[in-house]
This record gives structure tokens, sequence and C-alpha cells, in this order.
């Protein structure tokens, strides 16, 4: 039983520092926010490109959250311009990357 109880606090305390050493802003329980990344004008676009990487615990992360993805999945040619969505519940978290472009 104490082995258990010191691997518990252990995940834990390791869960709770990797917000620390992460260039975004981190929540522990949940975590919401987009971050635009403007490389134009972004008043006008015809299509839009999503590209999605999820991380569990920190530990395990798959998938290609790249703005190459995103424009091969939009089909864009031309990019206007990109947000970055942060979306993470608990252990959870999915980033996402938005790109507005034309063909």
């Amino acid at each position: 039983m104490k082995k258990m109880l010191v691997l518990v606090c252990a995940i834990l305390v390791s869960v709770v520092m990797t917000g620390c050493v992460t260039r975004m802003p981190e929540g522990f329980v949940v975590s919401e926010y987009t971050i635009p990344l403007s490389l134009g004008d972004s008043a006008s676009y015809s299509k839009t490109g999503v590209s999605t990487a999820r991380s569990v615990l920190g530990i395990l992360a798959q998938g290609d959250a790249s703005i190459e993805a995103a424009c091969k999945a939009g089909g864009i040619k031309k990019i206007h311009h990109v947000d970055w969505k942060v979306e993470g519940v608990l252990f959870v978290t999915n980033y996402t990357c938005i790109v507005y472009g034309e063909p």
C-alpha cells in the first residue's frame, strides 16, 4: 500500500510539474485558449484547414499539428493567417493548428 501511495504521489507531482516547462499557459485541470499567429490579412479567406495532435499525461503524444498538415487538409496554397488552439481537461490535451487561406 505504501509503494502505491508513493507511485501515485510521484505521478501527480510529475503531471503538475509538466505545466511549468511549457512555453504556453497550461492549467492543471482545464486549459482552453487560442493564440493567433497572424501572417497577413485575416479579413478575406475562402478555405480553412485543420491539423491536430493529442498529448496524454504529457508522456504520450500523437498527431501532426503542423501548418503544412493543416494546409494539406484544407487544400490551401496561399496562407492568410494561422491560429493555434489548445484544449485540455485533466490529463489529455489537444493541440490544433487552424490555417485560413486560398487554394
